[in-house]
């Protein structure tokens, strides 16, 4: 049976938020866009959320006319919370489905987190999804998981987990200000270098186009 991300989604943003006092962020330009506009053979919606206390949320659905649909999900701690950046990227297409829960740590203190190492331990038997090499990868924390899960089984289990657990980090991590210094770079690197989600953004918005809406929704320093 194939899993529903319109569900999964919130689902995550349930398990984030609750309990948290936030502000739903929006745009007109970016909530809902298309490529090309017509006939549209990808079809973006986008939710955003002020977490005080903790920084930016960003889930971002993607649907397809033929069988691709996608969903990507960035917690950014730019209150300078002592948490890493954490992305989600669920691909699902005819055949298989990838699930990746990503931790990229930009902080200055590098804490373990074993909240999210129990995570790692309990999904780790998974088939790992085998990636093209990039220059990002090297920097993910050893208790990311980048699985290719086979067709049609759950996959809420290890994304409900994953995010609980990365919600009790965040909630209970202090604060550094020099964290941002750290997660700024990361984000330069992620527009210039590059990242999975770019060169779709790039077709959408442009070279330019592609970088505002990374630093505005995905990776913001700041709710606007």
């Amino acid at each position: 049976m194939r899993n529903d991300l319109g569900s999964l989604e919130m689902t995550v943003r349930t398990e984030f938020l609750f309990g948290r006092e936030y502000t739903d962020l929006h745009s007109r330009r970016y909530d809902r866009f298309s490529f090309p506009s017509f006939p549209a053979l990808m079809d973006f919606r986008v939710r955003r959320s002020c977490v005080y206390g903790f920084g930016n949320m960003m889930t971002m659905h993607t649907q397809t006319p033929f069988g691709m649909e996608m969903l990507t999900c960035a917690f950014t701690p730019y209150e300078g919370g002592d948490v890493p950046f954490f992305l989600i990227d669920i691909v699902l297409s005819k055949g298989k489905q990838t699930v990746f829960t990503e931790y990229y740590d930009c902080t200055v203190s590098k804490k373990p987190h074993p909240l999210l190492s129990e995570v790692y331990d309990k999904y780790r038997d998974i088939p790992p999804y085998d990636e093209r090499p990039a220059w990002y990868v090297g920097e993910r924390a050893e208790y990311s998981l980048i699985k290719a899960v086979p067709e049609g089984e759950d996959i809420s289990g290890i994304i409900t987990d994953s995010v609980r657990a990365y919600r009790d980090e965040a909630l209970s991590a202090g604060k550094d200000r020099r964290n941002l210094k750290g997660l700024c770079a990361f984000r330069s690197r992620m527009t210039e270098e590059g990242n999975p989600s770019l060169p779709v953004l790039r077709l959408v918005f442009g070279r330019d186009g592609a970088k505002r809406f990374f630093n505005r929704c995905v990776m913001p320093m700041r709710a606007k």
